[in-house]
């Protein structure tokens, strides 16, 4: 399989480049993988959000091709890296979250990630993170207005205390409840949603305790003695939602990460083999061509003509 760095050295584009007069001016939103839930009998934590990377007027080159990478969300702690994989768009790149606590391991702080994970019942915190700024970013032109939304980390808390939902793009998590999405209105919904935390047997719960806490309906739901988790959405790089005892080990997978680019509808259309394309007229009455990257398991890329 071809990495970025050999897409890099046989001559494609990275940023910053020289802006041509006829530059197109995109919309670009890159989101991570999402954090894969963790499993404990007290409930296991809710996976973090991929970190969401929105990028308004990149200024890009025709007849250049653009490598792009989406991430895959998180695996089970048993089958894979809790973690969430990170997407790119070139060199630009929105990392993935961290995998939810789980037992009584305490994973090691990463640097690299979106949101973290939500710590386990046993109070052992999911994979943290530290907080990217947006110095990180400087190969993006002056005239680009620039969006990066994640939260370092679930929300802590004592040992025997709840399981806490993965921190979402828009909020940390909160004991059960993974934190919220953020909505980017020209792709027509929410990004980046927290996993619930799985909802401890011994917390004396009714049934009738809702199941919904993946932050925005997106990030995945916490399991509880009534019910197994779910995943987070793929394609919106959310965190799966933790898992408890009761359904025995139960691994709910972060969702996958998503490459969108967005430019008007006045410049011509791109090659983007694998790509979906559609149009979407934004609130400032301009008519949009939409490019949209899912694909996991290859490099893809794009090419304005």
């Amino acid at each position: 399989m071809t990495n970025l760095s050999q897409f890099f050295g046989s001559g494609n584009a990275q940023l910053p480049l020289p802006v041509n007069p006829d530059a197109i001016p995109l919309k670009l939103l890159i989101v991570g993988g999402g954090g894969a839930g963790g499993a404990a009998a007290t409930g296991g934590g809710g996976g973090g959000a991929g970190k969401v990377l929105y990028v308004d007027n990149l200024l890009v080159n025709r007849n250049i091709a653009y490598p792009i990478r989406v991430g895959g969300g998180g695996r089970g702690q048993f089958t894979g890296d809790l973690n969430g994989k990170t997407s790119y768009f070139s060199n630009l790149k929105a990392e993935g979250g961290g995998g939810g606590g789980y037992g009584t391991f305490t994973p090691t702080p990463a640097t690299t990630l979106g949101s973290g994970g939500g710590k386990s019942g046993f109070g052992n915190r999911g994979t943290e993170a530290s907080f990217n700024s947006f110095n990180s970013y400087t190969c993006i032109s002056a005239e680009s207005n620039i969006t990066v939304a994640s939260f370092t980390n679930g929300q802590g808390g004592p040992v025997g205390a709840s399981s806490f939902g993965g921190g979402g793009a828009g909020s940390e998590g909160s004991s059960f409840k993974g934190g919220d999405g953020i909505n980017i209105s020209i792709f027509s919904g929410f990004f980046g949603g927290g996993g619930g935390g799985g909802q401890d047997p011994g917390s004396g719960l009714p049934s009738s305790f809702p199941l919904d806490l993946g932050g925005s309906g997106i990030g995945g739901n916490g399991g509880s003695q009534f019910a197994a988790p779910t995943p987070g959405v793929d394609g919106t790089g959310s965190g799966g939602g933790g898992s408890v005892g009761n359904f025995g080990v139960v691994e709910s997978n972060g969702g996958s990460g998503v490459v969108i680019v967005a430019y008007p509808d006045t410049f011509p259309a791109a090659t983007a083999p694998g790509a979906t394309q559609s149009f979407e007229t934004d609130t400032d009455g301009i008519s949009y061509r939409i490019y949209t990257f899912t694909d996991t398991t290859s490099i893809a890329s794009i090419t304005f003509n």
